[in-house]
């Protein structure tokens, strides 16, 4: 990509002189953009009360059964210490999502102002500021915005490591990357990472093998030792930790049957699909999807990854690519680790059948550099000042557009009949002391139970889990267009029911016999 000129329209608009003035703007907008959805919020995120809980029992001062609870306890653990001043949990929990939302564009801007220019790095971080899917969850009780504060200030600092190969640099790396193992399990990919951007940098500079390999010990030495002694106390404590076993069933199944295995469901699935259509003529549909599993599962983590960034951002994103054409350390570093968390993610989602929208968090925060030079580029493409403020201007629009959705995003429209559910369930005295059997977590935390329900979110047939604990209530939290698949038991009575613009809750109780 060319080097712009002093006399581009948003060099002019941007002087990097004015770098202070230009990262405070970013902040303040930033900022303003979590008041108003901290304002707007009322309903806990779905695994917000598992958090409040491991939280209130650090306050109580039962560590082991905390840390037994959930290997993850970062977040909870430092709610906890502001809770011990007198601070509401939930309050503190959305507080500390809402300022690591704010302050991770100190790392990025650093980060993307190196590797490109001043004038990208605030387009990026402008962007990255109002991107719907980063709003969406900023202001929740959530590990996302504290896990992606630390990768980006991670990231920032393995790049100036490698770059200018500073040992100390490297050590901090590592206990950054400890810390990410103990906020969400993706921690763990930064050791590849870590890897492939050492084969990247001895092959860059030949001349600086040594030094490399000696300064990357300083990073990767550390973390093997701390694997290798989580390794021996989960093997000696085995079948207490599901992070653990999730280790394990990866590891496993790539050892018995590759790498690029896929769920047995889907196997099953297509068979039953085949059973009905019977035996069809070369090349039918089933035989088309089960020879083609592989591709299928990248198409639909590629949409996924575009619905996380927006289209119109993507496009933008991709016209940074095509400009970005010369070769520079910064970019492929940043290639490297966007393209190897996208890897493991297709894994995940190839191996487990499944996806959500936040394991693509780090890559779509990452993209924002490239929207960020696609901006730049559109402007220095557009010629006349004329045209470079039309350029601007529609740039604007779709980010005032975004900033809008990223509010109403947020609404308290949605979500709020789990919580009008919890508190009529808690405002009913006759109820208090019967076994409760919950498909989520929210008509428990609101109900003031705490975790004394049955859990059964996860369950793949609910009605089983039903006759096997045969509970005295049953909490139901769900889609609207998919109530009508649960909205009786057989032996119950439906008590109460609340619906809001997506969700509905249902409250039954078993029936009373004459």
């Amino acid at each position: 990509m060319r080097n712009f000129g002093a006399k581009s329209y948003v060099i002019s608009a941007v002087n990097p002189g004015r770098y202070p003035w230009v990262f405070c703007a970013l902040v303040c907008l930033a900022l303003l953009v979590k008041v108003v959805i901290l304002v707007n919020h009322q309903v806990i995120s779905n695994d917000g009360p598992r958090y409040i809980n491991q939280t209130l029992q650090f306050i109580d001062g039962e560590f082991v059964a905390a840390f037994k609870r959930d290997s993850l306890f970062l977040y909870p653990l430092l709610i906890a210490a502001f809770a011990k001043a007198g601070l509401d949990p939930v309050l503190t929990g959305e507080l500390i999502s809402a300022i690591s939302s704010v302050l991770v564009l100190c790392p990025l801007y650093l980060l993307f102002k190196r590797i490109g220019t001043p004038t990208s790095a605030f387009w990026s971080c402008l962007v990255f500021a109002v991107m719907p899917v980063f709003n969406k969850f900023s202001v929740t009780v959530m590990r996302d915005p504290f896990f992606l504060f630390v990768v980006a200030w991670l990231v920032y600092l393995l790049w100036y490591a490698f770059e200018r190969l500073y040992p100390v640099c490297f050590l901090l790396c590592s206990f950054l990357t400890m810390l990410l193992m103990t906020i969400r399990l993706e921690g763990i990919l930064f050791l590849p990472i870590g890897l492939l951007l050492l084969l990247v940098t001895l092959v860059r500079s030949p001349a600086e093998r040594i030094r490399t390999l000696t300064c990357a010990g300083f990073y990767l030495a550390p973390l093997l030792l701390i694997l290798v002694a989580a390794g021996w106390y989960f093997a000696a404590s085995a079948g207490e930790s599901f992070r653990a076993a999730q280790v394990g069933n990866f590891v496993s199944g790539v050892a018995e049957r590759g790498i690029f295995f896929h769920h047995p469901a889907v196997d099953a699935s297509l068979d039953a699909a085949q059973a009905v259509t019977g035996p069809m003529p070369e090349n039918d549909f089933v035989q088309i999807v089960r020879e083609n599993v592989a591709i299928i599962y990248l198409i639909g983590m590629l949409r996924l990854l575009i619905a996380n960034i927006w289209w119109p951002f993507f496009l933008v994103g991709m016209i940074g690519l095509v400009c970005s054409v010369e070769k520079k350390w910064g970019r492929t570093f940043l290639a490297v680790t966007i393209f190897t968390y996208l890897l493991m993610a297709y894994l995940h989602n190839l191996h487990l059948n499944f996806l959500d929208e936040r394991y693509l968090y780090i890559p779509t925060m990452f993209f924002c550099f490239w929207i960020g030079l696609g901006v730049e580029c559109l402007v220095e493409m557009a010629g006349s000042l004329t045209r470079k403020r039309v350029v601007c201007g529609v740039v604007s629009v779709l980010l005032i557009f975004s900033a809008v959705q990223s509010v109403k995003a947020m609404t308290p429209k949605e979500g709020l009949s789990s919580m009008e559910a919890g508190q009529w369930l808690a405002a009913q005295p006759s109820l208090q002391g019967l076994s409760l059997l919950a498909n989520g977590e929210k008509i428990p935390f609101y109900g003031g139970r705490g975790d004394d329900f049955i859990r059964a979110e996860f369950a793949r047939d609910f009605r089983r889990e039903v006759s096997l604990h045969q509970p005295e209530l049953i909490s139901i939290e769900t889609r609207l267009k998919n109530i009508a698949a649960v909205s009786t038991f057989d032996g119950y009575d439906l008590l109460i029911r609340f619906d809001d613009e997506k969700y509905g809750a249902l409250i039954f109780r078993k029936t009373l016999k004459d």
